[in-house]
Formats: C-alpha cells, sequence, structure tokens
C-alpha cells in the first residue's frame, strides 16, 4: 500500500489523506503526504519521504480545485489584490503626511491669569464661551496640504470651558474662504482628530475670511463679520499684582504657550444667539503647536516672554 492524495480535496483544519490500493504499482519508496489546510482555494500537501535521509530535499505539491472553480477563485483574488493596493496606497500617502504646524489663539470668557478670589468668582458663573483660531504654517492631513491656511471654532456651553472635564457645549466652525473641498474636509477632519476635548452636541460651519495678523502692538484675529479679537503684545511686559498665578491651561494641543490680555474682542454669533464683548483680561492663550523638538503643552514664563534672548512665539 501507498497513500495517494485526492484530487480537489477540501479545506479542513488537520491533516486530510485518502487511502488507495496500489498493488498493480510499481513498488515507490514510501512517502506520506499530509494535506494541511492553509488556504480555501489550494490544498498544500507535504511529503515525507525516505529519500530524505538521502540529501533528496522535500517538495510541496499543489493540488487546485476544479476549472470552474478555479475561475471564481481568480477574480476573487483579483478583486482582493486591487483593493490591496488601493489600499496600500493611501496608507503610503497618509503616513508621508508632514504634521501641521503653526499658531493658536485661544480666547475665554473668564480669567486665566488673576488672584484666587478672582478666579474663584468666575469659575462657576463665567468662563461658558471659548474661541480657538488656528494658523497653520505647514504640513499636510490626509494628503492635504494646510500650509497658509486657518480654522476656528466657537463654543458655547452650560460649562467653564476652561476647565478640563467642561462639555463641550454646542460650537460653531469657520472655514477659510478660498479653500478647495479637499481643504475644507482636510481642516474639519483634522480639528476634530487632533483635538481629544472638542465633542460638541452640535457643530455648524460657516465659510468667511479668516485673518491673522502679529506685529508690535498685539496679536489680531477675525473671521468675517462674526469676530474679531485683538491680543496684547508680546513686547509688551506688563506688571502683575502680588498673589496673581496661572489657574488654567490651554484646552487645545499645544507646544508653547503663554498668556495675554485681550485688548478687544468682539463676537457675535447668530447661530449660538451669542453676543460677546470683553476686555483688560487676561483670558487669552497664545500659542504654538506641532513643534517636533518641544515639550507637550509648555509654559513660557514672563521671565522668559521679556527676555530679549528667548521669545518662542
Amino acid at each position: 500500500m501507498a497513500w495517494r492524495a485526492a484530487a480537489g480535496l477540501r479545506h479542513s483544519r488537520g491533516p486530510v489523506c485518502v487511502l488507495t490500493p496500489s498493488s498493480n504499482r510499481t513498488p515507490q519508496p514510501q512517502t506520506e503526504k499530509i494535506a494541511v489546510a492553509r488556504d480555501p482555494d489550494l490544498v498544500y500537501l507535504f511529503s515525507k519521504n525516505p529519500l530524505e535521509q538521502a540529501g533528496v530535499s522535500p517538495w510541496l505539491e499543489f493540488v487546485p480545485k476544479r476549472s470552474d472553480e478555479m475561475k471564481f477563485t481568480f477574480m476573487k483574488r483579483l478583486v482582493y489584490l486591487v483593493s490591496g493596493l488601493a489600499g496600500f496606497g493611501l496608507n503610503l500617502a497618509v503616513a508621508g503626511d508632514m504634521p501641521p504646524r503653526g499658531n493658536l489663539l485661544e480666547l475665554h470668557s473668564c480669567a486665566l491669569y488673576a488672584g484666587g478670589c478672582v478666579v474663584s468668582s468666575e469659575a462657576t458663573l463665567e468662563g461658558r464661551y471659548m474661541l480657538r483660531a488656528w494658523n497653520f504654517t505647514s504640513g499636510t492631513f490626509n494628503g492635504t496640504s494646510l500650509s497658509g491656511l486657518g480654522v476656528a471654532v466657537l463654543q458655547s456651553s452650560s460649562d467653564n470651558l476652561a476647565i478640563p472635564e467642561s462639555k463641550s457645549g454646542d460650537a460653531v466652525i469657520y472655514l477659510p474662504q478660498g479653500a478647495t473641498r479637499a481643504q475644507l474636509d482636510a481642516l474639519v477632519a483634522w480639528l476634530k482628530s487632533s483635538q481629544p476635548d472638542f465633542h460638541p452636541a452640535t457643530a455648524r460651519t460657516r465659510v468667511v475670511p479668516l485673518r491673522f495678523a502679529r506685529s508690535q502692538t498685539g496679536d489680531t484675529f477675525s473671521a468675517g463679520d462674526f469676530i474679531s479679537v485683538k491680543a496684547s503684545s508680546f513686547a509688551r511686559c506688563q506688571a502683575f499684582a502680588c498673589g496673581e498665578s496661572l489657574w488654567y491651561q490651554p484646552r487645545s494641543v499645544t507646544s508653547l504657550f503663554t498668556v495675554a490680555e485681550d485688548q478687544g474682542s468682539q463676537i457675535t454669533e447668530p447661530l449660538l444667539e451669542l453676543k460677546w464683548a470683553d476686555a483688560g483680561k487676561r483670558s487669552v492663550f497664545l500659542a504654538r503647536f506641532g513643534e517636533p523638538a518641544a515639550a507637550k503643552s509648555l509654559y513660557v514664563t514672563l521671565a522668559d516672554l521679556c527676555s530679549s534672548a528667548h521669545n518662542p512665539l
């Protein structure tokens, strides 16, 4: 008797062999063929032959299914191959993204740097509005360049949005006028994926002119006719009262940040039924994000800020 594997052997989890008589055949060296079920479309037969002891390498035999099944199998594998190549190309494009970098302005409706009494009085009654504006200096996301673009989000909540555990409330996302559809989609996708705290109950969008500017007199941001903000200049080192300190950190993901004074903000957003005007508070974070060599959320002190040798923003 000798072992002979049957053609068209079906998928199995263990060794599969078929025993057939071979009394009329010329005696052959005893061979044990073991069908190893690794693929539903092919059966792999590994031979264990005494000739291996004489230095003959083991061999591998493929037993195909019927021709009609093979045609279907070929088409199925072709579809898998095309899909795999498409996914591989997309992964390469995403993997080739350069992390977005740029500057951030984050405005709150409560003081961020103040005395304990001021912060305590505002903690439960103020801080329910927050504006964040990102200005991209370089980088890509989902294969789309964000360099030179900007995005902003205005939030209104029943909680103090300066507190990390607060609810996101409702939001309006401001997108840059003149950007392509792909850029608009990439900006919204980046915002949702990069800011872990951003989970608004509702989020609507506006496409308006976004303007960022920096000068010796201050930093400004505007979004159409809806938002206008001016923050104090980094060149000015104002006197801070005794007992004042930093009570909050940016809600946005940043590399470096510091506190600036709101020198005048005017926000009117009908979609949120919001009119917000403020000035004279140290309620603005100015920051950088995406810096490759910087620590996460590193606070820059006043001494660093006033030093001509260290001006991080």
